[in-house]
């Protein structure tokens, strides 16, 4: 039990009254959450001077969640985060399970999608058990998303497919129903197979046309359009766009009418009906701006300046393309504040549970625990500093400036300034490589995944392909020993791997560079490797090659010095281990060692 202690004599009307608040602050917290949130705090005021610990915990869940409806993350996590642990210590399911859906929005929303992922499997775990089939779809929905989001749509539609399966137990036309099935429909059509978008898409149709939803009956309308587009179907695609515009326009969903208009106005782009386009982006452009809707104004402008770029009109390409950077930096720079603002929140929360469970493994001397926690703490301060900088904004409005001047001025400076152009693009390119660096380093770290059986020669053949420009450049060659066998692994994760390897072999091998590529089995695991012809490397420099920022030797070679330490840090992840062997004089080989599935 908390300091907080349920009295012995608490007064029922004082309770009531407590309970009545809260059930209030629930009703409007989506509807009016200004004044949802003045009754959760009135409802915890009271709760705390009767020391009523259920009135407590319903009064924390509400602030939680009024504060992520209204945008406001940082006392959002605050107050869920107590929420989960009051709810432990009163062993309340129900409760610790909406506490950890709060946490988990909270952390979609600021980009945490390990963590978020983290809190609505631990939902869904404690849900499963006692919830009714509505709240367990709806943590099954909440996952798809994040897996849509991360752009693993296998496993979002996974995850759709059983909360439809669950939300089919309700009888009649329910919204619910048609939500999942319209999931279901983007999911298929980001797998490509449109005829399963279309048809899930159809079932969602006729469920919003039951129910005379017409912003959803056009959201559907939108995604069957989109997969008539991409089956090469034109007149079924611009049909159904007219049909859902036609029906978004009966509403008053302005918004939604301007993302299917923005949406269309895409397709038209790609398929080279430019002059019907405009006008959709046009309007688009005016109800984004009347709504203020910035980040939807931004990505506008930006398909404006493609529109511009492919009639030739550079001038006014640049510029709609300058106000989309502009609107871009406006958002970042509101959303900095908050953003900031809710890591620090979220770092010190789980700084004091790290800390705490610290000072619990002092006491029982578990030394080599501790020391993981400290490292833990650690990490955690890098990466809201990391986080705190976001350096991919300004770099990419660099590289972008640069590209536009290199097309609009190419005919009118001397090979001299267009030099200057070139050296900032390239060295613009070159700080991405490294932000993108850090960033799967930091990705690779927080996020968790099951390894699957993954076709190891095609993603060899995958990186082969990606560090040709480097082979050429060294007139190298690579040989693959043999058919490389499957292993047990995370297909995206390891198609990085092998580029770093790779590319470190090009880069520190012989003149010319030899690496061959190979395989063998070791036990249960398979042991994949790269050999180089380079100088070799001493005992000492070996047990410094997989530490961050570490480069060793021939400073001129082009590199960040954090390829190796993303190795080690996937194939770690996925249960793996990294090795090297040389000897000065005779070259390295780089492996790596994987389950066999």
């Amino acid at each position: 039990m908390t300091a907080v202690q349920v009295s012995a004599e608490v007064k029922r009307p004082e309770e009531t009254a407590i309970n009545e608040l809260n059930n209030q602050a629930a009703w409007k917290s989506e509807r009016a959450p200004k004044e949802a949130l003045m009754l959760a705090q009135q409802a915890l005021e009271q709760a705390l001077e009767h020391q009523y610990a259920a009135g407590i915990l319903e009064s924390r869940l509400n602030l939680a969640w009024t504060y992520f409806v209204l945008a406001d993350y940082a006392p959002a996590v605050r107050e869920a985060s107590q929420a989960l642990k009051l709810a432990r210590e009163l062993q309340r399911l129900s409760n610790e399970h909406d506490a950890l859906n709060t946490l988990g929005n909270i952390h979609q929303v600021v980009g945490n999608r390990a963590d978020a992922l983290d809190c609505f499997r631990k939902a869904l775990n404690i849900i499963q058990p006692i919830g009714s089939d509505l709240q367990i779809g709806s943590m099954l929905s909440n996952i798809g998303n994040l897996f849509n989001a991360l752009g693993d749509y296998p496993m979002a539609l996974q995850h759709f497919s059983q909360a439809v399966n669950l939300y089919q137990s309700r009888r009649g036309a329910n919204l619910v129903v048609g939500i999942g099935y319209l999931n279901l429909s983007e999911t298929y059509n980001h797998l490509r197979e449109y005829r399963q978008g279309i048809e899930t898409a159809e079932h969602s149709r006729e469920i919003f046309r039951t129910l005379k939803y017409a912003t959803g009956e056009a959201e559907a309308l939108r995604q069957i359009g989109t997969a008539y587009h991409y089956l090469a179907q034109p007149d079924e695609a611009h049909r159904c766009f007219h049909e859902a515009l036609e029906l978004i326009r009966s509403t008053d969903g302005r918004l939604y009418e301007g993302g299917i208009e923005k949406h269309y106005a895409r397709i038209l782009i790609e398929q080279k009906r430019l002059d019907e386009a405009l006008p959709y982006l046009n309007h688009a452009l005016e109800i984004f701006q009347a709504l203020e809707a910035k980040p939807d104004i931004a990505e506008t402008h930006e398909l404006v300046s493609r529109y511009f770029k492919q009639i030739g009109d550079f001038e006014r390409a640049f510029f709609h393309l300058e106000l989309s950077y502009q609107v871009k930096e406006a958002v970042f720079n509101e959303q900095a504040d908050s953003r900031q603002k809710t890591l620090q929140a979220l770092y010190e929360v789980e700084r004091a549970r790290f800390e705490a469970d610290t000072q619990l493994l002092r006491s029982q001397s578990l030394k080599k625990q501790i020391d993981f926690n400290e490292r833990m703490i650690a990490d955690l301060d890098a990466y809201a500093d990391q986080v705190a900088h976001d350096l991919r904004n300004p770099i990419g409005h660099i590289y972008g400036f640069a590209s536009l001047l290199q097309i609009n001025l190419a005919e009118q400076l001397d090979d001299e300034n267009m030099s200057y152009i070139n050296t900032i693009m390239t060295t613009s390119e070159k700080m991405s490589d490294i932000v993108a660096a850090l960033l799967s380093l930091a990705k690779a770290r927080k996020e968790e995944i099951l390894p699957q059986v993954v076709d190891m020669q095609a993603l060899v053949d995958a990186a082969l392909l990606r560090v040709q420009p480097l082979v050429e450049k060294c007139a190298a060659r690579i040989t693959v020993s043999s058919m490389l066998p499957p292993a047990l692994g995370h297909a995206s994760w390891l198609e990085e791997a092998w580029v770093n390897y790779l590319s470190n072999a090009l880069k520190y091998g012989g003149t010319p560079p030899l690496v061959t590529v190979g395989a063998e089995a070791d036990g249960d695991l398979i042991r994949f490797w790269v050999r180089d012809n380079g100088s070799g490397l001493t005992a000492e420099q070996q047990a410094l090659l997989f530490n961050r920022f570490e480069r060793l030797g021939q400073h001129k070679i082009e590199g960040n010095g954090i390829g190796l330490s993303i190795v080690k840090t996937i194939v770690e992840k996925l249960g793996g281990t990294v090795s090297i062997n040389s000897e000065p004089g005779a070259g390295a080989t780089f492996s790596f060692s994987l389950k066999k599935p």
